[in-house]
């Protein structure tokens, strides 16, 4: 949320306007607010806000279109679709401005006005005098009538005109009239309508626009107050006062922000910039990641989330995510660091976290110790003509606790690279012993129930490889590989995706579909395409407790059965709080049964049901009990820590069966609180009582019902 984009102060709380929703700082305490999609809000992409301190209720304007009002007393909030389901091509909101009771809002094809009271639009005007129809609108200034910056001039309210719709109801001012390329800015200074542009200050006197204050550089925000004007450019802050000399000062500065708006408010100053909120020079920002950035993640057995934010100049560092708080981890918080390229992410069974760079090796975390392997220290070489240039794609644990490096583009053609327990370096070429390739690969590598790693090339012959060193690393002799390509076994789509599942099936996600490898030891006797996700460009794949795959695509996110037969949800930005259908990252809490689904605007989460079963168990764990039934409402009641593909059986205290059902797979399953016949059961105790087919497994516990 650090890319803040417009803000309002009222009283103590200064309500920020930023590309991963809205935050509210509270200068009175030091805390934060924060509003998500996942409130209800329509979009994360929050492009203008304004406050109605009378009504106490936010308004939020969107790059898409939609108007929410979030009323800061209830936490309700109300949306108003009208612009984004209108037929304007543009349709951000770029300004919201409270006046009594009708917002005047700015926006990408003109200016409407909303009763703030019933929601309703007043008008809509998309015409300006002379100027061209739906064109995009930068501010509106309101003194006893209108004057609109626009992108091609601006545009004044004739004095006595009230129809705002008719072209004539505007006086216009082309921006070239004063050859200028940009307008930001009208305002009151002096007595003078008064407009900040490209070039400084301009009044407009007796009709024609004269300069009277040169800037150098393009004038984004302004405020008036008393007789000194406020200004903001790119990176700065001034002040203008006529009676002082020096006249033009500088408040603050900073030459690595870029600021976009701000208030002055008594001897305080609220800049909204790329890099948070700044007020009076310190950065105040709500705790989260450093960049809505989510490339590839992947949870430890803690449960941590972590994340690789991206390569080259788009990489901001890493991220770890507790359940409660961030922490960031890049060249300021850990100078150890080689670079902030860091794209993917390794949790090892043993807790150890890998972070994989784009150009400096990767970084291990074992024992609450950072250590970085580069080529200085390792046997590994970077990409032809760059040899320094490092480039880890991904890397995994074998059986053997042996830590499998695919190197992107090596230059020695060493694909592969193993780093034993004993810290000794392996390293292995793929190809023919006479013409070994040098590979410029996916940042993919998975490893199956035989120890084969499979992983894919993008150039030379694009496709799918796969590699088994037959468990003896000094022997090369019985190595063995193999190909599949692209035109011969996956409709000639470049592969995307790969996972293994838990029955050992290798799944292929494509630019268009998966495929599904049922016998890895024999990859080429049967591949199937899976027909639920036909037509799909996958990005990830991942799987949960019970088989279930969860695809994520350039669509939104798919959740199908374990064989991909059954299509058992589809989740996109239009029906869920996902903030884009272009899922790049998929990780599911397989303790918790939260997924936790990646994209390049942010992160979302789902909690659901599939829960890795409890093997270990001796009792069941049943909540609520007691367990109280009121008809017309949903009654579950939670039966926890079940062994795999557990069955259950109720059972009355006098050995009646009044239901029986079969689980997911996971470690949880409910019951609705009815028998077999669909009837609420009379209140009582009962016999809940888990078991496996052939009766080896048996768990039980008792459950007290109560009737309402």
């Amino acid at each position: 949320m650090k890319n803040v984009a417009d803000l309002s102060v009222t009283g103590s709380h200064i309500w920020c306007a930023t590309d991963g929703g809205v935050f509210a700082y509270n200068k009175s305490n030091n805390s934060f607010q924060t509003i998500f999609k996942t409130d209800n809000i329509s979009s994360q992409f929050v492009s203008s806000i304004a406050v109605d301190s009378l009504k106490q209720k936010v308004w939020i304007g969107t790059s898409e279109g939609f108007i929410n009002i979030y009323d800061i007393s209830s936490g309700d909030v109300h949306k108003v679709f009208d612009i984004n389901r209108s037929n304007f091509t543009k349709k951000s909101i770029t300004q919201l401005k409270v006046l009594g009771d009708t917002i005047a809002l700015a926006a990408e094809f003109g200016v409407s006005l909303v009763n703030s009271k019933n929601l309703q639009f007043i008008e809509t005007v998309t015409k300006f005098g002379g100027f061209t129809s739906a064109i995009p609108v930068y501010d509106i200034f309101y003194n006893r009538g209108f004057i609109i910056s626009t992108s091609e001039g601006i545009a004044i309210q004739k004095p006595g005109t009230t129809n705002l719709s008719n072209p004539d109801s505007w006086e216009t001012y082309p921006k070239n009239t004063v050859n200028l390329s940009r307008i930001n800015r009208a305002f009151i200074y002096n007595n003078l309508i008064t407009i900040a542009t490209n070039k400084g200050f301009y009044q407009l006197n007796n009709n024609i626009w004269n300069k009277f204050l040169s800037v150098s550089d393009s004038i984004i925000s302004v405020q008036v107050v008393n007789d000194n004007l406020y200004y903001l450019i790119k990176n700065k802050l001034m002040k203008y006062s006529p009676s002082l000399s020096p006249s033009v000062v500088e408040i603050f500065s900073n030459a690595d922000y870029k600021f976009t708006k701000f208030k002055i408010d008594g001897d305080s100053y609220f800049i909204s910039s790329n890099n948070g909120l700044i007020i009076n020079g310190e950065i105040k920002l709500p705790n989260g990641p450093l960049s809505n950035s989510f490339q590839n993640m992947d949870i430890d057995n803690d449960g941590n989330l972590w994340v690789g934010s991206g390569k080259d100049v788009f990489g901001v560092g890493f991220f770890r995510f507790d359940g409660n708080e961030w922490t960031n981890y890049n060249r300021n918080t850990l100078p150890s660091l080689l670079s902030n390229s860091f794209h993917n992410v390794y949790a090892a069974p043993d807790n150890t976290i890998y972070f994989l760079n784009w150009g400096k090796g990767f970084v291990r975390l074992k024992d609450n110790k950072f250590s970085n392997f580069y080529i200085d220290n390792t046997d590994l070489i970077g990409i032809p003509n760059s040899n320094n240039f490092l480039v880890i794609d991904d890397v995994i644990y074998d059986k053997n606790d042996n830590l499998w490096v695919l190197n992107h583009w090596a230059a020695d053609a060493n694909v592969l690279s193993v780093l034993t327990p004993d810290s000794s370096w392996h390293q292995f070429k793929i190809g023919s012993p006479l013409s070994p390739q040098v590979m410029e690969l996916k940042d993919q590598l998975v490893i199956d129930n035989e120890n084969t790693k499979w992983f894919v090339s993008i150039s030379g012959t694009p496709g799918l490889y796969y590699f088994n060193d037959n468990n003896t690393l000094l022997n090369t002799e019985d190595d063995k590989w193999g190909r599949l390509t692209n035109a011969e076994y996956f409709g000639s789509q470049s592969i995307q995706a790969l996972a293994v599942d838990l029955h050992g099936e290798l799944w292929v996600g494509t630019g268009l579909g998966v495929y599904i490898i049922p016998d890895p030891t024999k990859p080429t006797s049967r591949i199937f395409s899976v027909f639920t996700l036909r037509q799909q460009t996958i990005n990830c794949i991942a799987i949960d407790p019970i088989n279930n795959k969860w695809v994520g695509t350039k669509q939104g996110l798919f959740l199908t059965s374990s064989d991909g037969s059954q299509l058992i949800a589809q989740f996109d930005s239009k029906n869920s709080p996902l903030p884009a259908d272009d899922i790049k990252s998929i990780a599911f809490d397989d303790k918790n049964g939260i997924v936790y689904i990646g994209t390049d605007y942010g992160l979302s989460t789902l909690t659901t049901e599939y829960i890795k079963p409890n093997n270990k168990s001796s009792e069941l764990f049943l909540y609520p009990n007691p367990f109280v039934i009121e008809n017309g409402k949903q009654n579950t009641l939670a039966i926890d820590k079940l062994f795999s593909n557990a069955n259950i059986k109720i059972i009355s205290v006098d050995g009646k069966l009044i239901d029986d059902f079969s689980t997911l797979g996971g470690r949880l399953a409910f019951w609705n609180g009815k028998n077999s016949s669909g009837d609420f059961v009379s209140s009582g105790i009962y016999l809940v009582i888990a078991y496996d087919e052939e009766g080896n497994k048996v768990l039980t516990s008792k459950v007290a019902v109560l009737r309402q």
